[in-house]
């Protein structure tokens, strides 16, 4: 899952690093990657949607949390 794109296109969809604001969302596509794919899932985010917030120490102790938390092999950061 990537969460790391910045570019308007992408995250005036609510996708890229758009889904940073919406952990609810996040974990919805963890769970249905999880539920249809047997191979590991990775998720690639940003530290935050902006400089100033980081959320990405959040948004990986949340994912922890969930039953299918088993099924990330990663979890990659960056600016």
């Amino acid at each position: 899952v990537n969460m790391g794109c910045p570019i308007d296109l992408v995250c005036d969809k609510g996708a890229g690093s758009a889904l940073l604001t919406r952990t609810t969302r996040i974990k919805d596509i963890v769970s249905g990657m999880t539920k249809f794919l047997s191979c590991p899932i990775t998720l690639k985010m940003r530290t935050g949607w902006n400089d100033n917030k980081p959320v990405a120490h959040n948004i990986i102790k949340q994912v922890e949390e969930m039953e299918q938390s088993n099924r990330i092999s990663a979890f990659m950061i960056h600016s």
